[in-house]
């Protein structure tokens, strides 16, 4: 086997970790998002909106790395093939 396919294998396996840590943090970012504007649990005027939109904008920034990870991906597979 080829080092650079040793590489591209490498590569592969790092980025199939960062992409199943990423969607774990997204799924527990939303988590937390949601129950902060769920307004059956202290209602409507007390909901932790100023927090959410910090939360939002961390979201935004993980399903960016997220997207550009699984387009990496891609680009690996297609040259392993």
């Amino acid at each position: 086997m080829s080092l650079e396919r040793e590489q591209l294998r490498v590569n592969k396996t790092n980025l199939e970790f960062q992409i199943r840590k990423l969607k774990a943090n997204i799924e527990s970012l939303c988590t937390v998002i949601r129950s902060n504007l769920y307004p059956a649990l202290n209602g409507v005027e007390n909901m932790k909106v100023p927090e959410a939109v910090e939360q939002m904008d961390e979201l935004v920034q993980l399903w960016t790395a997220l997207q550009v990870a699984l387009s990496d991906l891609g680009r690996v597979n297609g040259e392993l093939l």
